[in-house]
């Protein structure tokens, strides 16, 4: 079983966001929900163009086991500013907002597995990456 970690880093020169240098680095060894077994599953780096204003199902709940600690890693690779990717969770229709990713914005999120994860772009240019690492 290989052990898979998640690195965050965040630097920031005094005065750019507060009046102090800030200097964040993290790891996190990813594993199975309540235990030390390391994750051993992923579907693959993907990257699709979702149609603009369009909520589109990104990831399916019943394709992954419930209440599970998997990771999504979810990217607009958009290189312009004007588009943004909004992610939901739920049924398409009824579903919640989680936020919004800006152009080359990323997000790194748990996700239990209990509710499908969608995606909404303002732009039909914009090329959607993702990556979900689960059990």
């Amino acid at each position: 079983m290989a052990t898979v970690k998640a690195t965050f880093k965040l630097d920031s020169a005094a005065g750019s966001l507060v009046s102090s240098v800030i200097a964040i680095d993290d790891e996190a060894t990813l594993t199975n929900l309540g235990t030390s077994d390391g994750v051993e599953f992923t579907t693959g780096i993907a990257r699709k163009r979702f149609a603009a204003a369009t909520e589109t199902q990104l990831l399916a709940a019943a394709d992954y086991a419930d209440t599970k600690a998997h990771k999504l890693y979810i990217k607009n690779t958009d290189a312009g500013h004007t588009t943004q990717v909004e992610i939901t969770l739920g049924t398409i229709g009824a579903s919640k907002s989680l936020g919004f990713l800006d152009p080359d914005d990323w997000a790194f999120i748990p996700w239990q597995g209990t509710e499908d994860i969608n995606v909404k772009c303002t732009s039909a240019t914009t090329d959607v990456e993702w990556m979900l690492i689960f059990e």
